[in-house]
Order: structure tokens, then sequence, then C-alpha cells
């Protein structure tokens, strides 16, 4: 028999094809049978594909390079490229190592540091200053907290503090001064000594002392004295002696005057004064701030007594600097002091804090040290 030679070039190739198919899932589109009988489908590898269920997968949406919308793979043949496999697998790695780092090269968390409190929000807002005005000082006086602010002529800057009375007839609004009185004659045949008229002379409101009996010293009507502080007034607005005389040599006419209700009693805080109701009879009937050199407070002995020199308290920790003193006068009448400095309770150093009496007879000095 005789065999062409074309023929003879396709017997490997029937050969190989008969051995590939004794053996079972060899073939292109045939499903790998397990010993149990079910079928495995046949999948395709593919040496630059990330496992599926990986934060890298995740990561990847329909915008990410490399994949179609829904997170099928792209048929760029560059992405199955073994170079763009290498980098995909070292940025995994690297990702993977960022969400779970070693023991050791895990950051120590810092100790937890007290927060800061907030600053307190300041409810009052100055009145507008017209840029015409050239006076020293702008007033407010708040009705419902009983405190005079004194400010410069700017309406920013505060210089001054006084206690006083005011009274549910007086009148809320900006007003002027507008004349001025040593003795200005009030209601129920009383005096009020350095006198400053707001408004009109229809509006009957002075800034004014507590009231006298005469229009003479040492006549003071002690009891309303004794009511600075709290809504005892009229309609005008009461202050000592010294503060209204004050008043009355510093603010010329035309100075502007604001009236307003607030809890807040204003930035630099509400003075205290000393009360005379329990004095012996020589010294009530005069107001003890009145620099009057026949005053016979003058010549009361006045003192401040400091718990201690020194206080050590822990970052974070409040300093009330009004329970580590103690001043009264002679009688053992407690008197008013003025506290110069403040602490930081948030930042550790020494701080010095300076108390001294309302009348000027005594300085003490305190030292607070604030510990980390």
């Amino acid at each position: 028999m005789k065999i062409h030679r074309p023929a003879l070039k396709f017997v490997p190739a029937l050969i190989l094809a008969l051995l590939l198919s004794t053996v079972p899932g060899m073939h292109k589109n045939e499903p790998n049978k397990k010993a149990d009988g079910s079928v495995t489908p046949a999948v395709r590898e593919d040496p630059g594909a990330v496992p599926s269920g990986t934060p890298e997968m995740e990561a990847e949406g329909p915008d990410t390079p490399g994949l179609k919308e829904g997170g099928q793979e792209s048929p760029d043949p560059s992405a199955l490229r073994p170079e763009n496999a290498a980098v995909r697998r070292e940025s995994l790695a690297t990702k993977q190592n960022e969400r779970f780092p070693d023991a050791d090269e895990a950051e120590t968390v810092p100790e937890a540091v007290p927060e800061k409190p907030k600053p307190k929000v300041k409810p009052d807002k100055l009145p507008n200053v017209p840029s015409s005005y050239r006076l020293p000082y702008l007033i407010r006086v708040n009705r419902q907290a009983n405190c005079v602010t004194v400010y410069r002529g700017d309406g920013i800057t505060p210089v001054s503090a006084f206690i006083c009375s005011c009274g549910k007839n007086t009148p809320v609004g900006t007003f002027k001064i507008t004349a001025k009185y040593t003795w200005g004659e009030l209601f129920n045949d009383s005096w009020g000594q350095y006198s400053s008229r707001l408004g009109s002379y229809d509006l009957h409101i002075l800034i004014h002392s507590a009231p006298y009996m005469q229009t003479r010293k040492g006549t003071l009507r002690t009891a309303e004295y004794d009511k600075l502080g709290t809504s005892a007034s009229l309609g005008c607005v009461r202050m000592t002696v010294r503060d209204c005389k004050w008043v009355f040599d510093n603010c010329p006419n035309g100075t502007v005057v604001e009236i307003y209700d607030s809890p807040y009693p204003g930035p630099l805080g509400k003075p205290g004064f000393r009360r005379i109701g329990n004095a012996p009879r020589q010294y009530c009937f005069w107001d003890p701030t009145d620099p009057d050199y026949r005053n016979p407070w003058i010549q009361v002995k006045e003192t401040i007594e400091l718990l201690a020199d020194h206080v050590t308290v822990k970052a974070g920790s409040t300093v009330d600097l009004d329970a580590l003193v103690r001043a009264y006068d002679e009688f053992g009448t407690e008197v008013p002091y003025v506290i110069r400095g403040e602490v930081e309770p948030y930042e550790p150093g020494d701080y010095e804090i300076v108390y001294r009496l309302a009348s000027g007879k005594d300085v003490k000095k305190l030292t607070v040290t604030v510990q980390k």
C-alpha cells in the first residue's frame, strides 16, 4: 500500500488529540469532573489578577483604570502584563501593612489632656459710637445687675467698674450728661452729692450719691446707703460718693450714658462695698468713701488677711481667689478690695496675685503655682 507523503504531517496531531481526549477536564469548554461525579466549572487563572474580596478590589470602582462598570476586568491587554501585576500586588501589600501595622510600629496613644473651657460669650453689645464723638469716656449702666462700667471714648476699652442702685423706674436708653450739681435735689426732702443730670430736666434722672437728709455731710441716710447693689432707687442711678465724684470730675457734659438690662454685670465684674449699718453712731452718717478730710472713716484701720502666702494647684483646677483673703476694718466689718492678676489653670507656672483695699490702706501679694 502506498502512502502519500503530504498526509503524514497530520499523523502527530491526530495522535495528540486522541491522547488529550482520554484525560478528563482537558477539553477547552468541558467542565472538570470530581470523583463523586459533581462538576466544577473550569477557571482560567490570571497571573496578574487580585483575589476577590481583598481591600484592593473593594477600593476599586467603575472609574478605576483596568475595570469596567460592574467591577469586570477591562479587555486592555496591558492590565494583564506581569510587570503591572507585580505593581498591583506590591500596592496591595503596602495598603494591608498600613491597615494592620506591626505591634512594635503601632503609634502610642497620647494621654488625655484636660480640655480648656470655652470662653464665656459676652451677650452685651456696645452702642455704636459716632466717629465724631471726641469725649474721653462713655458710661454703661446695667440696670438689672446694678453695675456701672466706664469705657474710654472709643467705646471698646473698659477702665472702671462701680457698684450702683437703679430702680424699676430707671429708663432704658441712651442719654447724655446735660448738667451737674454739687448737691442735687431729690425726692422726699433728700439730696445727692456730686449729681450729674441725664437728658432733659423733665426726665428727673440723675447719677448721684446715696441720699442725704440735708445739704451737709454727716447726714447720710444710712439704710439707703446699705442698699447699694440692689434695685432701690426711685429712678436715678445711685453710687458711692467716691464713684459719683469721679464721674462728676472726669465726664464732661455731653458724655454718652447708656442704660440697659443684662444678667452679665460687665467685663470688669461688679465691685463690692462696705456696709455701715452696724458701725458706731459717729461713723454711720458718713459715706466711707467720701474723701473729705473730716470723714471719720479715714482714721479707721483696715486690714487684708491672707490665708496663705503661696498656694499650689494642679493643672485644670479652678482657683477661688476670693476664698483666700479676708478684708475687714477695726469694727470687724468687711471692706471692699480689688484683685489684680489672674491664674491660667491650664498653663503651668507661677502667678502673682495682688489684693488691694478699695481705700488703698493695705496691699498684700499671693503666689499661685500651677503644676503639670
